[in-house]
């Protein structure tokens, strides 16, 4: 992506991050870096390079039941077995994660196993996941090296309350990777969008 638009959308998402954040703190300070930004042509366009670049036909892909309906009909069009975890009210279940990961460990040994959510207003249940178990999920990708999150947050900024609820995931683990888009806060045919990931993290910590 351009220079010049990442610079802007760096010093952008700094802002509508972190400027009013409302949840517990994250044992980080950092400010987005352009570097740490890739742009895409919206989500879409992010899921279909991470998942072309990184997996193969037959690989498995852990995604919460139920998922967007988009999303999971591509990751069938690229041969991928999708296997559900189901919902709670808090989000997704994750004592039926950690099994699923376990399971498809054993069957693949994939280098990359991909678990495909939407930690804020959930499409289509519309549940936001708390700090708490977000923090869980990071303790999930510590403990799985092969593991990765692809956290698409196309609706992160759409509350009614004035504050930012929620860190963006990219910032809980290295292996976690933030997709965002213009497309659900501006116009549906503003097909720009941008992968996140905070290579500032040095260490995993739970503080």
């Amino acid at each position: 992506g351009s220079e010049d638009i990442k610079t802007q959308l760096a010093n952008w998402l700094s802002e509508k991050y972190y400027s009013d954040i409302s949840c517990t703190k994250l044992n980080i300070t950092h400010k987005i870096l352009p570097s740490e930004l890739f742009m895409t042509n919206g989500i879409t366009g992010a899921l279909h390079l991470l998942i072309s670049k990184y997996t193969e036909s037959g690989n498995d892909i852990i995604v919460d039941n139920p998922t967007y309906s988009k999303a999971l009909k591509m990751f069938k069009e690229y041969g991928l077995s999708v296997r559900g975890v189901p919902m709670k009210t808090d989000g997704v279940d994750l004592v039926e994660l950690e099994e699923k990961i376990i399971e498809s460990n054993e069957k693949n040994k994939q280098n990359v196993l991909f678990y495909y959510m939407m930690p804020s207003y959930h499409n289509p249940t519309g549940i936001s996941i708390s700090h708490g178990k977000r923090m869980k999920l990071a303790s999930l990708c510590e403990k799985y090296e092969n593991l990765y999150i692809i956290a698409d947050e196309a609706y992160h900024f759409l509350s009614w309350k004035k504050a930012n609820t929620y860190y963006p995931m990219a910032d809980y683990h290295h292996r976690i990777i933030s997709l965002g888009s213009f497309s659900k806060i501006i116009a549906p045919g503003l097909r720009v969008g941008w992968i996140y990931q905070n290579t500032l993290l040095e260490n995993y910590s739970e503080e």
